[in-house]
């Protein structure tokens, strides 16, 4: 198909442009369907206009700044240090008390022969069961 320069009137500021035959190929193989409607100048304006005032949707390498951290402050956080680690050593302790009476209820599930135990030591495994909760749980 043969492509001839057209002239296009800018919906914009009202100047008469050329549509190129080579823009047009451009437009084609890219998939464009529409004519352009504002002329280059008139395009450039628009595209920084919309780009200037915050970096969300702005084109690959033209993010806008970050603001430079004050040195005299730092930045805020909602717990310390010392009350954040207090929590990770509490949530610690309790994961190992569950896992200690998860064995403990696993050891007391299994049949007194695989225990080691006979008939006569029974009272002896209950004690010993016994004492061992307890010091799970203090």
């Amino acid at each position: 198909m043969s492509f001839q320069d057209k002239s296009i009137q800018c919906s914009d500021c009202g100047d008469t442009f050329t549509f190129s035959a080579e823009d047009q190929e451009f437009f084609q193989s890219k998939g464009y369907t529409n004519e352009p409607k504002r002329c280059l100048s008139c395009r450039q304006a628009r595209k920084s206009e919309r780009y200037s005032n915050s970096s969300y949707g702005a084109p690959p390498g033209k993010c806008s700044p970050q603001p430079a951290l004050s040195a005299a402050r730092a930045p805020k956080s909602l717990f310390s240090l010392a009350v954040i680690s207090q929590f990770i050593i509490a949530i610690a302790k309790l994961e190992e008390r569950k896992l200690r009476n998860r064995i403990v209820n696993v050891v007391e599930a299994l049949p007194l022969s695989d225990k080691g135990g006979t008939a006569s030591n029974i009272r002896v495994n209950r004690l010993n069961r016994k004492r061992e909760r307890r010091q799970i749980v203090s």
